[in-house]
C-alpha cells in the first residue's frame, strides 16, 4: 500500500489519518473483468501497536487474522477485540486502524481489490464494513497465491476465486444470522419481562450460547445496536412510562429498573434523555 496523504481527524488534533492508495496498477484483464487484485499478503506478522495513527484505504480489503490477537480501533474511541480466526472487511473511505493487541503479535493474509465490480458487490450489499469469525482455514491464503503470478489465466482464476469467497461469506453471514435469530429474540423477550435485573454482555451472551465478541456483533447486525444500548433504551422506556402514570419515587423507580440507587438512575436517565427524572415528571406535571 502507498501512502497518499496525511490528514487530521476532527475528533482529536493530536490523531492523524493517513490515506493509502492501491499498490498495484490494474492489468488490461482486471479492466476488462471489473476487478482487480491490488495487493495481497500472506502470513505477514503484525506488532504494530495503536499511537493515534488511523488510516483509510482507497480500496476494500480482507485482513483474516489466523493466529495471535488484535484489536479494531475507530475515532470515536470504540475498540473491537480481535481474536485468532477473525477477519476484517474495509470498504474505501473507513477510517480506522487494526493491528496488534498491545504487546501481542499476528499473523495475518490479506487481500485488497477495486474496480467497476467490486463497487457493483458493495451496492448489492456485499462489501459493508464488518468484523466477523472466518475461523482457522487460511481461507484467503488460494486467492493470494494465484494472484501473485501475473499470467492472465492466473488473473482470471484469482478474479474468480475471490468473486466466490465474496458470495460464500456474504450468504454465510445470513445463514449464521439466520441460524442464531431465534436464540436473540429469546433474549430479547428475556430482558423486556425482566428489566429489574441488570444484564451484563456476558449474561447475555451465555443465554444466547455465544462468545461475547461474536454475540456483540450478531446483536448488533440482529437488532440495529449494541446489546447494553439495547437494554438502556428499554429500562429508560419504562422509566419514562413510570414517571408519567404512577406517583412511585425515584428510588422505587431505580429499584424496579435493576440500578443501584436512585443516583445511578438519575444519572444515567439524564444522560440518555437530556434531563433529570425529576425535571421530567415535572415538565409532565405541568401539561
Amino acid at each position: 500500500m502507498k501512502k497518499n496523504d496525511v490528514k487530521t481527524v476532527s475528533t482529536s488534533p493530536t490523531d492523524r489519518v493517513i490515506v493509502f492508495s492501491p499498490l498495484l496498477k490494474p492489468l488490461p484483464i482486471h479492466q476488462q473483468m471489473g476487478l482487480h487484485i491490488c495487493e495481497s499478503v500472506s502470513g505477514n506478522l503484525c506488532s504494530e501497536n495503536f499511537k493515534g495513527e488511523f488510516r483509510v484505504f482507497q480500496f476494500y480489503g480482507f485482513c483474516h487474522m489466523h493466529y495471535g490477537s488484535g484489536v479494531f480501533i475507530t475515532p470515536d474511541g470504540k475498540r473491537t477485540e480481535l481474536s485468532s480466526g477473525d477477519a476484517v472487511l474495509t470498504p474505501p473511505g473507513l477510517v480506522h486502524w487494526y493491528g496488534a493487541a498491545p504487546g501481542g503479535v499476528w499473523s495475518e493474509d490479506t487481500v485488497c481489490f477495486t474496480g467497476d465490480m467490486a463497487q457493483h458487490l458493495a451496492e448489492a450489499g456485499m462489501l459493508n464494513h464488518r468484523i466477523f469469525h472466518l475461523g482457522k482455514v487460511r481461507r484467503l491464503l488460494p486467492i493470494v497465491e494465484l494472484s501473485h503470478d501475473m499470467t492472465p489465466g492466473s488473473q482470471i482464476k484469482a478474479n474468480m476465486a475471490l468473486m466466490q469467497f465474496i458470495t460464500d461469506i456474504h450468504f454465510e453471514s445470513l445463514e449464521t444470522l439466520h441460524d442464531n435469530q431465534p436464540a436473540i429474540e429469546e433474549l430479547q423477550n428475556a430482558i423486556k419481562s425482566s428489566l429489574d435485573r441488570w444484564w451484563t454482555v456476558k449474561e447475555m451472551a451465555e443465554f444466547c450460547n455465544l462468545s461475547i465478541d461474536y454475540f456483540r456483533r450478531l446483536f448488533l447486525k440482529s437488532v440495529g445496536e449494541l446489546p447494553k444500548d439495547y437494554v438502556d433504551k428499554l429500562k429508560i422506556a419504562k422509566a419514562t412510562e413510570m414517571l408519567t402514570s404512577s406517583n412511585l419515587s425515584l428510588k422505587d423507580i431505580a429499584a424496579k429498573l435493576g440500578y443501584l440507587d436512585r443516583y445511578h438512575f438519575s444519572r444515567r436517565f439524564k444522560q440518555l434523555s437530556g434531563c433529570s427524572p425529576q425535571e421530567y415528571r415535572n415538565r409532565i406535571n405541568k401539561n
